[in-house]
């Protein structure tokens, strides 16, 4: 392994550039290559410190077929900072798959820490949380969604996720039915100029951005953990054993293709036979047949 590193992942300002730190700004200048997500987001960013290092597109549609060759250059002495649009490198972003294989090479590799936009919801949220749980986007589809929400339902602690202006009232609706009873916090523009933190109960947060003409700006939504009824954060032993309650009071219909009707329109019929041979203990064909009508 070599001694001296040639990677550094480096983390850069979510919104207000005055939280580069100095060693950021000093590895941006000793590097021999700066690869970005976005160079012309990064390009903003360095202009503004005036650092002239040459930059290099580095994003989720090039970083699969760049990599090797990457490592080959870092191998032989060239040394890379490695960025995302914004905060920690990594997190929801390209930069694993190169840290991935440089790591394999015994490549030297550094975190250079800073800004994140999950830890700062988190630290703003007020939520009083032990532990938490980041999710990222959730799916697109609206079947896709409800699944993963009903994954996460038992999680004990806080649940992150990560959500764009256009997709944030799906989000919000689905949380809500998901979590009614739950507190959450959307953070919007996070350390910039129009930083909002709105917290409140999901169906509330929910009310108060159908309301608005339009939602613009990165978002992160920080939800309360699961608590008892004093407002004490359950344990994850609690927690899976509330799960395991709530799934054992459930009352099935007597008729399969009544529960069945109550699933999501658009699951594919394969997906129904799967949750009804689940619900009712049979067979994933007889499940089929029962759909299709054999």
């Amino acid at each position: 392994m070599q001694n001296k590193t040639q990677l550094f992942m480096v983390a850069t300002p979510i919104g207000n550039l005055e939280d580069a730190s100095p060693r950021a700004l000093r590895i941006f200048d000793e590097v021999d290559t700066i690869l970005a997500e976005d160079t012309r987001v990064t390009r903003k960013l360095l202009n503004h410190f005036d650092i002239k290092t040459p930059l290099e597109r580095c994003d989720e549609h090039v970083i699969s077929s760049k990599s090797d060759a990457l490592v080959e250059r870092m191998s032989s002495g060239e040394r890379f900072a490695f960025v995302s649009d914004a905060g920690m490198p990594g997190i929801s972003d390209p930069g694993t798959v190169l840290v991935d294989k440089a790591l394999d090479q015994g490549i030297k590799v550094e975190v250079i820490p800073g800004p994140s936009a999950v830890i700062t919801a988190l630290a703003a949220s007020g939520l009083g949380i032990d532990n938490f749980y980041f999710a990222g986007f959730l799916p697109r589809k609206a079947s896709q969604r409800q699944q993963a929400l009903q994954a996460l339902s038992f999680y004990a602690g806080a649940l992150v996720f990560y959500e764009s202006p256009l997709r944030l009232l799906a989000t919000l609706e689905a949380l809500a039915q998901a979590f009614p009873n739950r507190k959450a916090l959307v953070a919007r523009e996070l350390t910039k100029l129009h930083e909002e933190l709105y917290r409140d109960d999901l169906p509330k947060l929910f009310d108060e951005f159908s309301k608005r003409e339009s939602i613009k700006g990165e978002i992160v939504i920080v939800v309360d953990a699961l608590r008892d009824h004093s407002g004490r954060a359950l344990s994850p032993q609690e927690a899976y054993e509330d799960f395991i309650s709530r799934l054992n009071s459930q009352i099935l219909p007597e008729d399969p293709l009544e529960f069945a009707s109550q699933l999501p329109e658009d699951l594919k019929t394969s997906e129904k036979a799967k949750q009804l041979a689940q619900a009712y203990n049979i067979s994933r064909k007889e499940a089929y047949d029962l759909l299709v009508g054999k």
